[in-house]
């Protein structure tokens, strides 16, 4: 009888919690829509703020109540501190909802944070569809100013960016875009559809006027033109423009920018600090396309040998087009990536260093030509590490260099720049580099030994390996590299002309370098990839040892092979197609997979003989049996026949057809 009334008690107890609950529910669908913040205690869980959606736009509209865009307050309520923390004001997990197209003259700033947010409860700033900002130019501190806070997100309202490798490179266009109407070069016509003006001070699309904005993310926003520059321009016009971006000596981390578009500035993403006393770090660009610009992503400090940037990520963008900022030396030294902690001259130690065992940068397409085509130009490199910058890891990357070096003769710049002072340790593994002049890497006066290996490098009117001074700090091997010349590697010790070897002479004694590389014509197709014929198939040496797990797989995702020899260069070779059996009046299919191009749970369409279609998941390596869903369609009779895959569709974890 006791546990009766012990168990009828329990029930008692868990009827009645439920009911509370649904009662607090209830009243919480009553009385959110108007605003009203309800306090609920309960006794089992803490107390919990209802996060709260407020709309602004360019003037006030409709009731004025901040609850839709047909509703919405004018812009500058959000620049009052009076309208931050409190009910019907923002707090830490609110969204302020942008409607519409936001219009302004010179140096605009339309948004100034006021608050920041905490960590699970940030302030976010959402662009709704066809939102924009339009001004003449934006504000040094950003037309988005973060104003020194914190845990902020700022997200254009819709995925868009750079796809990867996977999607073939291509880019989604972004709905929130932030511009200047109205500077540029003056034989420009701007998008406000008149002549442009000339400006040479800062401008920024999200940016800060002071303090040490942190954890901040920014996506889906389309930055540009920030200026509208002609190639020919020769003046300091617009190289103070920035799309993304926190400087002026700030001391910021946890920065993230990803899946936007920059086109038309100086700088897409760029993080300029101060003299920091801790280690600062978590950096991020990744899914950008970034065009018409001198820096795709810069990272830099001169902060002395006191403290680290650390924990770098630069992955799956496309970087391209420097013609416009190429001009002179004055205007930009043009770089895809640009990492540097110095002032071109200290070597810091025992710390100081920007870059660590856990930064990456991989997965990238950079393509152009740096110098834009102009004698005047001074270019550095697709990927700078510079000033004390040292161990990131370098992989899987695509370079595509258009710089001839002729008519007109000019530098080029190098895929791979590693200037010190300082640094060194960079880790170079499975990148594909084609065309241009000059070096394939050029590593200057660094500390430590960089690693080179599993490269291609199909450079016809290229050297190899400019090391300098010392030939000892490089570790390579495992290269395939077709150079335009027989010089592999070079190095000076002291003015004068380079010493120069030959890949026979680097591979012997005394320095037994890159025993296992090739100066063979890689054979790639159009997108980069090894083709059937290719000897850099298989010539690569297994690096999972190295526990990068990013490098176990190719940019286009197909995995690498653990405990057998890699292919070299960034493309795992992907076989096109395989044979299909079918048997017993095509009421089954035998599928037989040769070869290791198929990445695992990968789904495949195949079209049979008379236009049957089915899909399924195969395993590298594998033998699989299916049964069609209608064979009798199929109308053959014969016993067997080979069959051509068609396609590849990117479909993963189907199921065998029923």
């Amino acid at each position: 009888m006791a546990r009766l009334t012990l168990i009828l008690g329990v029930l008692a107890t868990v009827v009645y919690l439920l009911d509370g609950f649904r009662f607090v529910l209830n009243e919480w669908r009553r009385w959110r829509n108007k605003g009203t913040w309800l306090a609920v205690l309960l006794v089992l869980a803490p107390t919990q703020a209802l996060a709260e959606d407020f709309y602004l736009a360019m003037t006030d509209l409709g009731a004025i109540d901040r609850s839709s865009c047909a509703n919405a307050s004018i812009y500058t309520w959000f620049n009052s501190a009076a309208n931050w923390t409190g009910a019907g004001k923002i707090d830490p997990g609110d969204t302020v909802h942008l409607c519409g197209v936001f219009t302004g003259g010179n140096a605009t700033n339309f948004l100034t944070f006021q608050g920041s947010g905490t960590a699970g409860n940030v302030v976010t700033v959402v662009f709704e569809t066809g939102a924009e900002m339009r001004p003449n130019y934006c504000a040094s501190s950003g037309c988005i100013d973060l104003n020194g806070k914190s845990y902020i997100l700022i997200n254009g309202g819709t995925a868009c960016g750079n796809n990867g490798s996977v999607a073939g490179w291509t880019t989604t266009a972004c709905n929130g875009k932030i511009q200047s109407w109205a500077i540029g070069s003056i034989t420009k016509t701007c998008p406000n559809s008149s002549s442009c003006v000339a400006f040479s001070g800062s401008v920024a699309g999200v940016g800060t006027g002071t303090g040490n904005p942190s954890n901040i993310e920014v996506k889906n926003i389309t930055f540009g033109p920030m200026y509208t520059r002609d190639a020919a321009d020769t003046s300091a016009g617009g190289t103070g423009t920035i799309g993304m971006g926190v400087g002026g000596g700030a001391l910021s981390h946890d920065v993230v920018f990803h899946h936007s578009v920059c086109t038309g500035m100086l700088k897409c993403y760029v993080v300029s600090l101060g003299t920091l006393v801790n280690d600062l770090g978590v950096y991020s660009m990744y899914n950008v396309t970034s065009s018409d610009q001198c820096w795709g992503f810069g990272l830099g400090g001169d902060g002395g040998n006191s403290w680290n940037m650390t924990t770098i990520s630069i992955h799956d963008n496309k970087i391209s087009d420097w013609n416009n900022w190429a001009a002179s030396s004055s205007v930009c030294h043009g770089n895809g990536t640009m990492i540097f902690n110095g002032n071109d001259v200290d070597i810091h130690t025992p710390s100081g260093f920007v870059g660590t065992s856990d930064s990456r940068i991989y997965n990238n397409l950079l393509t152009g030509d740096l110098s834009g085509g102009i004698v005047a130009s001074s270019p550095s490199g697709f990927i700078s590490c510079q000033d004390n910058c040292t161990d990131i890891a370098i992989f899987n990357n695509i370079i595509v260099n258009t710089c001839t070096g002729s008519a007109p003769s000019r530098s080029c710049g190098t895929p791979l720049y590693f200037n010190g002072p300082g640094g060194g340790g960079q880790q170079v593994y499975n990148n594909t580099i084609s065309g241009g002049a000059g070096d394939v890497l050029t590593a200057t006066n660094i500390q430590g030994n960089a690693i080179f290996k599993n490269n291609i490098a199909n450079m016809t009117i290229s050297n190899g390996i400019g090391i300098r001074p010392n030939n000892s700090d490089l570790t390579s091997d495992y290269n395939d590299m077709l150079l335009g010349t027989s010089n592999w590697i070079s190095w000076n010790t002291a003015a004068g002309p380079p010493t120069t070897k030959t890949l026979a002479q680097w591979q012997a004694a005394p320095y037994l370098q890159d025993l296992h590389s090739l100066t063979s014509d890689p054979l790639l197709d159009g997108s980069y990839k090894l083709t059937t014929a290719s000897p850099a198939k298989g010539a690569g040496v297994d690096l999972s040892s190295l526990g990068i797990t990013e490098l176990l797989t190719d940019p286009a995702g197909l995995s690498r092979p653990s405990g057998s020899a890699w292919d070299i260069g960034a493309y795992q070779y992907a076989e096109t197609s395989f044979i299909v059996r079918l048997l017993r009046l095509v009421e089954w299919a035998v599928v037989t997979i040769s070869t290791s191009w198929v990445a695992f749970s990968e789904c495949v369409s195949v079209v049979l003989g008379l236009g049957y279609k089915f899909r399924l998941p195969l395993y590298a390596g594998s033998t699989a049996l299916w049964r069609l869903r209608e064979p009798a369609r199929t109308k053959l009779t014969t016993v067997s026949r080979q069959v051509a895959l068609v396609t590849v569709m990117g479909f993963n974890h189907l199921t065998k057809p029923k």
